[in-house]
């Protein structure tokens, strides 16, 4: 195994499928912003909030240990992650969009999921919300996408009648995909569509003040994080939701890091220009995150028999980062660090 730090896989579903890897360190302070945002659910408890709630009970003695501090909700990740990894669940609660399903399932001991399944009309599509968590992971964005790890459920609990679900090559009885930290709030805001737009676009313009609103923050890196990982469907529908404390979740990645908007560098180009000011601290583990260091943190997978990112892609992701990082060096030139960095 390799030391502490890296990931190593774990044996799911009793080890007769290929792992997906285990969590892995990397730190990350909690944001604390608030704002008063328009709801349409009540709060609800937090699943797996109380000790122990989210550990496994018989976990590899070498996996790496966690990394003090790194949280999601008030509990460790790598703990969450394996919880989520290697619970067998309880029972299936709903299923939500026909066309692409997600599962609401329940991992007992008050965790619960999201599980995006494979397909035979979509196949492989799980594997853009793992790229996307292992990138929040190095931008130190973990308290706002929700954890996501890749396992089997049995086809028999997800719907064993549904033709398009895709069985495991050689367990026809499992179905593999992503499984996500079940958010219990998801409140509507007011940031979608062109009001929106308009509304947050002045928080983040140099023309204007700084703004008061604690989400401004929140939305500049939301929309660095979609930017380089050319995330088409987040600004257009109800996609940019909040959680019981008025936090944006940066969820639903799962339409990212295809081909074709990502070797677009117009992808959301335009809404990354009405970002004029950042937090400092993604911007440095921006520059850290370069190609290497994305392939480090997918590299587990691949060795775990799961690659999640095609070759070519890479190069793409390489190019998106500059042209953020010369975004933002280009305002720095014209307006100074201290406004454009009004954010640690």
């Amino acid at each position: 195994m390799r030391a502490a730090g890296a990931l190593v896989a774990l044996c799911l579903w009793g080890c007769r499928t290929p792992a997906a890897p285990a969590p892995r360190d990397a730190a990350t302070g909690a944001l604390d912003a608030r704002w008063d945002a328009p709801t349409d659910a009540a709060p609800g408890e937090v699943p797996g909030d109380a000790p122990g709630d989210a550990r496994p009970s018989d976990g590899p003695s070498d996996t790496a240990p966690a990394t003090a501090g790194q949280r999601f909700r008030g509990q460790d990740v790598d703990a969450l992650l394996r919880a989520m990894a290697t619970r067998p669940a309880v029972a299936m609660l709903s299923r939500h969009n026909l066309r692409r399903p997600v599962f609401q399932l329940d991992l007992g001991g008050g965790l619960q999921v999201a599980f995006k399944p494979d397909t035979y009309s979509r196949h492989g599509l799980w594997r853009n919300d793992v790229v996307a968590w292992e990138l929040a992971r190095l931008l130190g964005l973990t308290e706002r996408v929700p954890p996501v790890t890749g396992r089997t459920f049995p086809l028999a609990l997800l719907g064993p009648r549904d033709r398009d679900l895709r069985p495991e090559d050689g367990h026809r009885d499992q179905v593999y995909g992503s499984t996500i930290f079940w958010m219990p709030v998801l409140a509507r805001t007011r940031l979608h569509g062109p009001r929106g737009r308009a509304l947050w676009s002045a928080w983040l313009s140099q023309r204007n003040p700084l703004p008061t609103e604690p989400a401004a923050e929140e939305v500049s890196s939301l929309v660095v994080f979609d930017y380089l990982q050319a995330n088409v469907d987040r600004w257009g529908v109800y996609n940019t939701r909040a959680d019981e404390l008025g936090h944006l979740c940066y969820r639903d990645n799962n339409e990212t890091w295809n081909s074709a908007p990502l070797a677009n560098l117009g992808t959301n180009a335009d809404l990354l220009r009405s970002v004029e000011r950042f937090s400092r601290g993604l911007l440095a583990r921006l520059e850290a995150a370069d190609e290497a260091a994305l392939r480090e943190a997918l590299r587990p997978w691949a060795e775990a028999g799961r690659p999640v990112l095609a070759e070519g892609r890479y190069a793409h992701y390489a190019r998106r980062r500059a042209f953020v990082l010369a975004h933002v060096r280009a305002l720095v030139a014209r307006h100074g660090e201290a406004r454009v960095f009004p954010w640690p």
